[in-house]
C-alpha cells in the first residue's frame, strides 16, 4: 500500500512515519513543492494521501485541493485542517472536500491525536459486515417546521440523561440542518468531516464519535451536526447514508435521525427504510396531518412497501381546540404515539436564539414540555428493555422502572 504524508511539521511527520509497516511504501513531503513533485511521479498511484493543510498554506484551497484529486480518482485523501485558517477559507475547504471526496481531520488536535486518526483511517481499515446493534429511530415532520428537530433532540437528551446508554443524534436533514443552531454550536465538527469516509466505506465508530458534538450537561449524548450548505444534499448518495447508519448502530445503543420532511433526497428515504421506528411529527393543522401526510404517503412511502402501521404519530404544539387525537388518527390512518403541548412561538424562538435546547432549560415555563418529552423517552426505554429510567426535576430525581416512576411519588429521592 503506497502512502504519501505531507506536512511542514517535523514532529508530526515523525509521529506519522512510525505508523508505516514498510518505509518502501512511504513518500514524504515537507512543503508544497515536494508534495506536488510526489503527486506527479509516474510510478503508480498512492492508495492514501495524507496532507496537512499547512503544507499549502500559501496557496488557495481551490488550487491545491483539486491537485490532490487530479492525482487519482480512487486514492483515499485525508486533509488535516489547520487552526491558522480563517472561517471563510475553512468553509471553502469543507465545500471542496464534499465535491472532491476528501476526508477531513478536525483542527486543534495534538500530533499524537492526529497520528491516531491517521492510523485508524489508513492502517486499521478492515471492511467488514457490521452487525446491527443500536436501535434506529427516524424522526421527520409531515410538513416543514412542525417540530421534528425539537422532538428528536429533546427525546435524545431525555434518554441520555435518564439512562446510562450511549445515545447518538444524527442531523441528516440535508436541506435544512438546524441542530447546530438549536445547540448553539460553532465548532468544526460534523458531517463534512466524515463524508468522504462514508463514501469510501471506511468510516469507523471512533471516527464517528470524534466528529460529534457533545453537550456538557449530557455526557452520553453525541450529536453529529449536518451539512453547512443545502445544495450539498444532492451530492450525498443512498449508499453513503446506508453505511453511516450501519456504523451509527455499531457505535451507539440508540440512534435518533432527524431528516427533512420531503422524501426527495437519499437521507430521508434511506433513513426511513432502515429505521426500527418511524416517528412522524405533525401539528394540529389540516395542512400538516391531512394534506402533507397524504401527499407524501400516497406518492412515496407506500411505494417503498411502508404501511400506515410502520409509522407512529407525535402531535407537536397539541391543542384540543384545533384537532382532537381521534380526528388526527382517523385522517392519517396512523396511531398517535404521544402529544407535546405548545410552549408558544416566542419561547421556542427564544430557546433557538440563545442556543439552549428547551429540554435542558431551567426555566419553569418549559416544565410541561419536559414532562411530556420524558414520557416519550420512558416509553422508548421500556420498548428497548431498559428497566431503569431517571427523571431529573427541581424536586429531585425520580427513579423507577419505565413509566412506573411517574406514578409513585414515594420514589422521589431528595
Amino acid at each position: 500500500m503506497k502512502v504519501l504524508f505531507a506536512t511542514p511539521n517535523r514532529s508530526l511527520m515523525d509521529a506519522l512515519t512510525v505508523l508505516v509497516p514498510s518505509q518502501r511504501e512511504l513518500s514524504i513531503a515537507y512543503n508544497s513543492s515536494e508534495a506536488t513533485k510526489a503527486l506527479k511521479q509516474k510510478d503508480g498511484e498512492f492508495d492514501f494521501i495524507v496532507v496537512d493543510e499547512e503544507t499549502f498554506l500559501g496557496n488557495f484551497p481551490w488550487e491545491w485541493m483539486p491537485l490532490l484529486r487530479d492525482h487519482s480518482q480512487v486514492s483515499q485523501i485525508i486533509v488535516i485542517l489547520s487552526e491558522k485558517t480563517d472561517s471563510v477559507y475553512a468553509e471553502i475547504i469543507k465545500r471542496l472536500a464534499v465535491d472532491l471526496k476528501i476526508s477531513l481531520i478536525a483542527p486543534g488536535l495534538t500530533k499524537e491525536e492526529v497520528a491516531g486518526e491517521v492510523n485508524l483511517r489508513v492502517y486499521k481499515q478492515a471492511k467488514k459486515e457490521i452487525e446491527k446493534k443500536g436501535r434506529l429511530i427516524t424522526v421527520f415532520s409531515s410538513s416543514s417546521k412542525d417540530g421534528a428537530t425539537t422532538v428528536a433532540l429533546s427525546t435524545a437528551m431525555a434518554i441520555a440523561k435518564g439512562t446510562s446508554k450511549k445515545v447518538g443524534l444524527l442531523d441528516l436533514n440535508l436541506k435544512s440542518p438546524e441542530l447546530r443552531d438549536f445547540m448553539g454550536v460553532k465548532g468544526e465538527k460534523g458531517l463534512p468531516l466524515i463524508q468522504a469516509d462514508m463514501d469510501a466505506k471506511l468510516l469507523e465508530p471512533e471516527t464517528l464519535l470524534k466528529a460529534c458534538e457533545q453537550v456538557s450537561s449530557v455526557k452520553n449524548l453525541f450529536v453529529l451536526t449536518g451539512l453547512v450548505r443545502r445544495e450539498w444534499a444532492e451530492k450525498i448518495s443512498v449508499s453513503e447514508i446506508a453505511f453511516l447508519l450501519q456504523v451509527a448502530r455499531e457505535t451507539f445503543d440508540i440512534v435518533f435521525v432527524d431528516v427533512h420532511s420531503f422524501p426527495d433526497n437519499a437521507a430521508t428515504v434511506r433513513s426511513l427504510l432502515d429505521a426500527d421506528e418511524r416517528w412522524v411529527v405533525v401539528s394540529p393543522s389540516v395542512a400538516s396531518y391531512q394534506s402533507s401526510w397524504h401527499d407524501w404517503y400516497n406518492s412515496v412511502f407506500m411505494h417503498y412497501g411502508l404501511s400506515h402501521d410502520d409509522f407512529k404519530v407525535i402531535i407537536n404544539r397539541d391543542s384540543k381546540e384545533l384537532a382532537s387525537v381521534n380526528e388526527i388518527e382517523r385522517s392519517m390512518g396512523v396511531k398517535v404515539f404521544a402529544q407535546v403541548s405548545h410552549v408558544g412561538q416566542e419561547k421556542g424562538i427564544k430557546s433557538l436564539n440563545f442556543g439552549e435546547p428547551m429540554f435542558i432549560s431551567k426555566e419553569d415555563e418549559y416544565a410541561p414540555f419536559k414532562n411530556e418529552i420524558n414520557k416519550i423517552a420512558q416509553q422508548v426505554s421500556q420498548n428497548m428493555g431498559i428497566t431503569e429510567f431517571e427523571v431529573t426535576g427541581k424536586k429531585g430525581k425520580v427513579k423507577g422502572r419505565g413509566l412506573v416512576a411517574s406514578m409513585f411519588p414515594f420514589l422521589i429521592v431528595k
